[in-house]
């Protein structure tokens, strides 16, 4: 009878420890789900507005379309992966997603940041036209500027987004652009690199 009251206790045992597992568990999952919401367009939208307005300013002259990666953004994969070491797959494979055509840049901006937007045919003359007639027509800004779409990570905490700055020269132009990657802290985004 002994050995019989002391199987019957370890099994009891035994059986509410795996129910605190189980419930922690849930409780766990329940959690994650409150905190991190799934991505939505509405949400992305936001967390998109929010960037844009972090690296872009007023005086940025900005090309109307996004960037459509119009490269093979696996070409670029092992420079990014070695300038971005913090890079997550998913933020890179939703970065790739989104890029797949132009978009008009105007629907993703903060609608309260004035910006001057410039078409491909207004961007052409500007070449042509040359560095000083470019000066006297835009004085306060010394550069063209375009993004990518920006690409998340389904939690929203990492956010990836090319921008290319463009101007014309006396030789006749530049072009330069790199990778930012910011991550989210406490409800902050922060370039942690570039």
């Amino acid at each position: 009878e002994l050995q019989i009251g002391k199987s019957l206790d370890m099994k009891r045992t035994y059986f509410v420890l795996v129910s605190l597992l189980i419930v922690y568990g849930i409780v766990i999952y329940l959690v994650y789900l409150w905190v991190m919401p799934p991505q939505s367009l509405d949400s992305r939208l936001e967390e998109e507005q929010a960037i844009y307005s972090i690296i872009l300013s007023r005086e940025d002259l900005l090309v109307e379309k996004t960037e459509p990666g119009g490269f093979d953004a696996n070409e670029y994969r092992d420079y990014v992966e070695k300038r971005l070491p913090e890079l997550k797959e998913e933020t890179w494979n939703d970065y790739q997603e989104v890029n797949m055509q132009s978009y008009s840049l105007k629907n993703y901006l903060p609608a309260n940041m004035p910006f001057t937007f410039l078409s491909d045919v207004e961007i052409e003359q500007i070449y042509q036209d040359g560095w000083e007639a470019y000066k006297d027509k835009y004085p306060n800004s010394y550069r063209i500027m375009s993004f990518s779409r920006i690409g998340f990570d389904s939690r929203f905490s990492q956010a990836l987004v090319l921008k290319v700055y463009s101007a014309p020269t006396e030789e006749g132009g530049f072009s330069e652009g790199t990778f930012l990657l910011f991550q989210k802290k406490h409800g902050v985004w922060t370039l942690i690199q570039e």
